[in-house]
C-alpha cells in the first residue's frame, strides 16, 4: 500500500505535468540562432568540478570565446538526479564519492551567467534512464520505485555449480569489465592476457581482449612480429579500436619500410607490402607515430598475409610491443565436460601464447574481485555447467549495461518527466528544453506485466504465449539468432507509438509556455533505431519504402513534426562520403539521411561526439560539415573538449557558414 507521502508526490507530479501547479510565465519569443552552435555541458563525468558560480562562469567564458551560442546543461542526468531546485525530483548528495553542494542550483546559475554572455540555455533532460548499476553502484530514484523498472527478456549464459548455486555471465565471447565472461571456440582458439600484444594475432576483431595499449599511451610505440623462418609477405590488414583509427604509422620488414599510412580516418585498412623481400622476412614491425593525447593509438587485430597462399601468418609469429595497458586482473578457469580441468590461473600468469579454449567446453574469466572470489570456491569435483536460459529480469538484476531504464508506458514515469519539464519551464528562464534518452534501453525491454496489459489493450489483441509470441531471444552460446514471433511487428509498432504519444504530451507541456524551444537528442542511426522503440522521422515519411523491418502503420509513429529542432547523434569517425566508409556511416551521409526521413521539416542540429573524431583536423572538418549542410552543430561535450584540448579546433570549425539560406 502506498504511503500518504507517495500519493502526495504523485499528485504534485500531475499538477506540474498538467500546468495547474503554476501559471505559465509570460516570456519573450525565443528563436534558435542560425546557425545553431550548441555545446552540451556534461554533468555526469564530474559534476562537482563545476558546482560553483566561478567554475560555471569560467566554463561559459570558454564556450562563448570558442563561438558557441547555445549551451545545454545536463539538468536531469542519466541516473535520474536533477541539478535544480525541484519539488518533484531529488538532487544528488554525493557523486563518485565527492560531496555535491546541497544549496547549489546549477540550472539557475547557468542561466544567469549564460544570458549575461549572450548564450541561450536549453535544459537537457534524460527521460527514461533513472538509475545506475555496475561501476555506478546501485543508485538512482528507480530503486525507490521498483515498479517503474524495465523488465528485460533475454537468454543469458548461466554458470551453475552442482544443482543449486548459479550466476549469469555478463558477456559471452567478449571480455567484460566486471562479473563473468564466458569464452567458447566461437571467440577463438585461445584467449590471451588483455595486456599481451599477442592479442593482435588472436583472430578476435573488435573485442575487449584485444585492447593491448592504454588510452593514456601518447608516445610513439611499436609492435613487432617475428618468425623463426623467413616468410614471404604480401599484405597487412589492420583493424583499429572502434571510433579511434590510427592516423599515421609505418611498417618495416627486416628494417626496410614496406608500407606507410598517413592521415587515416578508417577503422580498417589494407596495406600492400610492395617492397617486402622476395626471399621472405623474419620480422615485421609496425610503428605508430606521434599519437598525441587525442588518440588511443591501438591496433585491435593484425592479419599478415603470405604471398601466394594468402594465409594469415600473424598467429605463427612471436609478438612483442613497446607498451601495454597493464590490465591483468582476471582469474581464469577452463571448463570441459562439466568440470574445471586445470588449476585456476591469474591473468598475469598466462603464457604469451594464451590459454587454449577447449572444443567441447569454455573458459570462464572472473573479471573483478567479487567474481574471482566466487570462482575460487569451486572444487575440482564440483560439476560446472554452462547453459543458456531464457529469463525475465528487472534491469537492475541483468548483468549487462551500467544504467537502469524505467518503463516508458508507466503512468508515474510519464507524469514524473512531464512534471519536471513543466516545473523547469514555470520556474526558470530557460530558452528551451531538449529531451535525451526518450527511448527504451534496447530491443529486450520492456516485458513487464504492465506492458503486456497495455499492449493487449492498445492493439486489441491477446498474447497467448508471453513473451514467445513477440520473439525468442538469441542464444549467446550457440550464436543462434533471435527468432521473431507472430506478434513481433505489432510489438515494434506499439513501442514506437508509446514514445510518440509521450512526445506529443511533452510538446503540449512546452506549448503552455509560449516562446520556449522544444528539441530532442536521438541516435542518428535511423535504420536500426526502431530497436529502442523510436521513430524520429516526420509523419509524412514512410519507412516501408526503404526498410524491410518497418511494420504496416509505422509511419504514423513519427514525431519530428512536433519539434523545433532535432539533434541526431552522428558518432562516425569519417566526415565525408566517398572516403572509404559506407556513406551512411559518415557525418555527411548521416545528415542526408536525417534530412530525408524528417522531410526537411525540422531544423537539424547534428551531434558530434568529440573522441570519435581522431584528430583536431577531422573534428574541425566535422563541425564545418554540420554547419554548412544542416542547421548547425551540437558538440558533446565540454569534458571532451578539455581532455582532448579541442577548444581551438572547435573555434575554427564554428567559423563555418551555411552553404544554403534557410
Amino acid at each position: 500500500m502506498r504511503s500518504r507521502a507517495a500519493f502526495a508526490l504523485v499528485a504534485l507530479m500531475l499538477a506540474w505535468a498538467s500546468g495547474t501547479a503554476a501559471a505559465p510565465t509570460t516570456q519573450r519569443p525565443r528563436r534558435l540562432p542560425s546557425p545553431v552552435k550548441m555545446l552540451w555541458l556534461d554533468n555526469e563525468a564530474d559534476p562537482a568540478s563545476w558546482a560553483s558560480r566561478d567554475a560555471v562562469a569560467a566554463l561559459l567564458d570558454k564556450a562563448r570565446d570558442a563561438g558557441f551560442n547555445v549551451v545545454v546543461p545536463d539538468t536531469k542526468n542519466m541516473l535520474g538526479y536533477v541539478f535544480y531546485d525541484s519539488e518533484v525530483a531529488s538532487r544528488p548528495l554525493t557523486w563518485k564519492g565527492k560531496p555535491y553542494p546541497a544549496d547549489f542550483d546549477l540550472l539557475r546559475v547557468v542561466i544567469e551567467e549564460a544570458h549575461a554572455r549572450g548564450l541561450q540555455v536549453h535544459a537537457g533532460l534524460n527521460l527514461f534512464a533513472e538509475g545506475g548499476k555496475g561501476p555506478h553502484g546501485r543508485i538512482g530514484p528507480v530503486y525507490s520505485h521498483p515498479d517503474w523498472e524495465s523488465v528485460v527478456y533475454d537468454r543469458l549464459a548461466t554458470i551453475r555449480l552442482g544443482d543449486s548455486v548459479s550466476t549469469f555471465a555478463a558477456t559471452v565471447n567478449d571480455r567484460g569489465t566486471a562479473g563473468f565472461s564466458v569464452l567458447t571456440r566461437s571467440y577463438g582458439a585461445r584467449v590471451c592476457a588483455a595486456d599481451s600484444p599477442a592479442c593482435l594475432a588472436d583472430g578476435v576483431i573488435g573485442k575487449q581482449a584485444s585492447r593491448w595499449v592504454s588510452a593514456n599511451t601518447t608516445a610513439t610505440h611499436s609492435v613487432r612480429f617475428q618468425w623463426t623462418e623467413p616468410v614471404r609477405l604480401s599484405r597487412l590488414d589492420l583493424h583499429f579500436a572502434r571510433g579511434f583509427p590510427v592516423c599515421d604509422l609505418d611498417a618495416a620488414c627486416d628494417g626496410t619500410t614496406v608500407a606507410i599510412l598517413r592521415g587515416n580516418s578508417l577503422t580498417s585498412v589494407s596495406l600492400p607490402l610492395e617492397n617486402a623481400p622476395a626471399t621472405g622476412a623474419r620480422c615485421l614491425e609496425i610503428v605508430i607515430l606521434n599519437p598525441g593525447a587525442d588518440h588511443i593509438a591501438r591496433i585491435e587485430e593484425a592479419r599478415i598475409l603470405e604471398s601466394g597462399s594468402g594465409r594469415n601468418v600473424a598467429p605463427d609469429a612471436i609478438v612483442t610491443a613497446t607498451s601495454t595497458m597493464g590490465r591483468t586482473r582476471a582469474l581464469f578457469a577452463v571448463v570441459e565436460n562439466d568440470r574445471i580441468t586445470t588449476p585456476l590461473q591469474h591473468e598475469s600468469d598466462l603464457p604469451d601464447t594464451g590459454l587454449s579454449i577447449p572444443l567441447n567446453g569454455a573458459v570462464i574469466a572472473a573479471e573483478d574481485p567479487a567474481a574471482a572470489a566466487w570462482l575460487g570456491t569451486i572444487s575440482d569435483t564440483t560439476p560446472v555447467t554452462i547453459t543458456a536460459e531464457k529469463v525475465l529480469l528487472p534491469e537492475s538484476q541483468h548483468p549487462g549495461g551500467s544504467l537502469v531504464y524505467v518503463n516508458p508506458v508507466h503512468p508515474e514515469v510519464q507524469s514524473r518527466n512531464l512534471a519536471i519539464i513543466g516545473e523547469i519551464l514555470s520556474r526558470y528562464e530557460v530558452d528551451g528544453v531538449i529531451l535525451d534518452r526518450g527511448r527504451y534501453d534496447n530491443i529486450k525491454t520492456d516485458f513487464s506485466d504492465l506492458s503486456r496489459r497495455r499492449f493487449e489493450r492498445d492493439m486489441g489483441l491477446r498474447v497467448n504465449r508471453w513473451p514467445e509470441d513477440i520473439y525468442i531471444p538469441a542464444n549467446p552460446l550457440t550464436e543462434e539468432s533471435m527468432t521473431t514471433g507472430p506478434l513481433f511487428d505489432r510489438w515494434v509498432l506499439w513501442r514506437a507509438k508509446v514514445i510518440r504519444d509521450f512526445f506529443e504530451q511533452a510538446r503540449a507541456v512546452v506549448r503552455r509556455h509560449p516562446g520556449r524551444i522544444f528539441g530532442a537528442y536521438v541516435g542518428g542511426w535511423y535504420p536500426v533505431y526502431w530497436e529502442v522503440g523510436v521513430n524520429w522521422a516526420h509523419e509524412s515519411y514512410d519507412p516501408r519504402r526503404d526498410f524491410a523491418w518497418a511494420p504496416k502503420g509505422y509511419r504514423a509513429t513519427g514525431y519530428a513534426q512536433w519539434l523545433d529542432y532535432l539533434s541526431p547523434g552522428l558518432y562516425y569517425p569519417v566526415v565525408r562520403k566517398g572516403a572509404g566508409a559506407p556513406d551512411t556511416d559518415t557525418v555527411e551521409g548521416g545528415i542526408e539521411l536525417a534530412q530525408r526521413v524528417t522531410a526537411h521539416s525540422v531544423k537539424l542540429v547534428p551531434g558530434l561526439y568529440v573522441p570519435n573524431l581522431n584528430s583536431d583536423e577531422v573534428f574541425e572538418e566535422a563541425v564545418r560539415a554540420c554547419i554548412q549542410r544542416a542547421s548547425g552543430v551540437m558538440v558533446f561535450s565540454q569534458t571532451s573538449l578539455d581532455s582532448l584540448n579541442r577548444w581551438e579546433a572547435a573555434r575554427r570549425g564554428l567559423e563555418a557558414v551555411p552553404v544554403h539560406l534557410e
